[in-house]
């Protein structure tokens, strides 16, 4: 396989990160957490058609997220990798921080078992949180901006910079800082005359390697190979 450049990666970890930009497919991860799961198991878990399942299902195997194995009559799914997790988990602990409003381990949803003896919270906050999930995951499934949260990974950098390391108009990136900042994701500050922007959090960019190291070991690389 040819080795992808910097755009290349981005638009894989793009393709992965829109799979993971939808709450019922965060939840079905989730509900992975502990081991496989038949269709029917998720569908209850879910409380939608098993159509709908199936749909999810065969999205996330197509993105390589979970495996299929059968037990006699039935098809059970678990978890191709425990990276993905790892990676959702480093988001939830973000999203903790960022909104302040509880602990990262009580950030599981309902159905989910989180340790340290915190409490799964209610249904109606679980879809909340998946829909926060869904958010954040949207604002980071695309090329250009995962570009630019790994051009910020080594510290600030203005408008002009970001500019020219992704060489592209200015308003264009600025469209693009602008969706991080509201997610969160980035803060800006000015210096003289200048807008610095950088990473409220590196859980970011360590939820992204994790997502790289998935990815690599799907195709065969190494992830120092896939950074671009």
């Amino acid at each position: 396989m040819a080795r992808l450049d910097a755009a290349g990666i981005s638009d894989l970890h793009a393709r992965v990160c829109k799979a993971l930009a939808d709450p019922t497919r965060l939840f079905i991860i989730t509900e992975l957490r502990d081991g496989p799961r038949s269709v029917g198991d998720l569908t209850d878990a879910l409380g939608v058609s098993q159509p709908n399942t199936s749909r999810h299902l065969a999205v996330l195997r197509d993105r390589g997220f979970v495996t299929a194995r059968r037990f006699g009559s039935s098809i059970h799914y678990g978890l191709a990798s425990p990276k993905i997790l790892q990676a959702i988990d480093l988001l939830r602990e973000f999203m903790a921080e960022e909104l302040g409003w509880r602990a990262p381990a009580d950030l599981l949803p309902a159905g989910s078992q989180p340790g340290n003896g915190s409490q799964a919270v209610p249904s109606a906050e679980a879809a909340e949180i998946y829909e926060l999930y869904a958010r954040v995951c949207k604002a980071i499934a695309d090329g250009k901006r995962l570009l630019i949260i790994n051009e910020l990974r080594d510290g600030p950098r203005t408008v002009s910079e970001v500019v020219t390391a992704l060489g592209i108009p200015q308003a264009n990136a600025s469209q693009h800082l602008a969706v991080l900042r509201d997610r969160g994701i980035l803060q800006a500050r000015r210096s003289g005359s200048n807008v610095c922007y950088s990473l409220t959090s590196p859980k970011l960019i360590e939820a992204v390697d994790l997502l790289n190291e998935f990815m690599a070991e799907r195709l065969g690389e190494s992830p120092a190979s896939l950074a671009g």
